[in-house]
């Protein structure tokens, strides 16, 4: 149960990676033999998304993301997805400007009062 999903994920050639789509695959099922698709622990649950990305700024991959969101019945919130292009990353941390915080935060803002 959960009264929201915030995923982050690098985008991988114009898409999200493998790993997060079965993942999806797997809550979006049916929770029993024979029950609708709709009936999903994913259906209706409210998702926004952000996305480490190259240059492109994943606009691809956010349009495979609502695509996907729709067909396995999640609320995918209107507007603002944040994209880090190129971020710096030093020792597998990722660093984050003081712009890109306030982003991220305008979406946590926006995603909380959309819920």
């Amino acid at each position: 149960s959960a009264d929201g999903v915030w995923m982050f994920f690098p985008e991988y050639n114009h898409s999200y990676p493998g790993i997060l789509k079965n993942m999806l695959d797997w809550i979006s099922g049916p929770i029993a033999k024979d029950a609708p698709r709709t009936s999903s622990v994913s259906s209706g649950v409210p998702v926004t998304y952000s996305s480490v990305s190259g240059k492109g700024g994943a606009v691809k991959a956010f349009e495979k993301m609502a695509d996907l969101m729709e067909k396995i019945h999640m609320k995918d919130m209107p507007g603002q997805k944040l994209a880090l292009s190129e971020p710096e990353i030093t020792d597998r941390n990722l660093i984050l400007t003081e712009e890109q915080l306030a982003v991220l935060q305008e979406q946590a803002e926006a995603f909380l009062k959309w819920m």
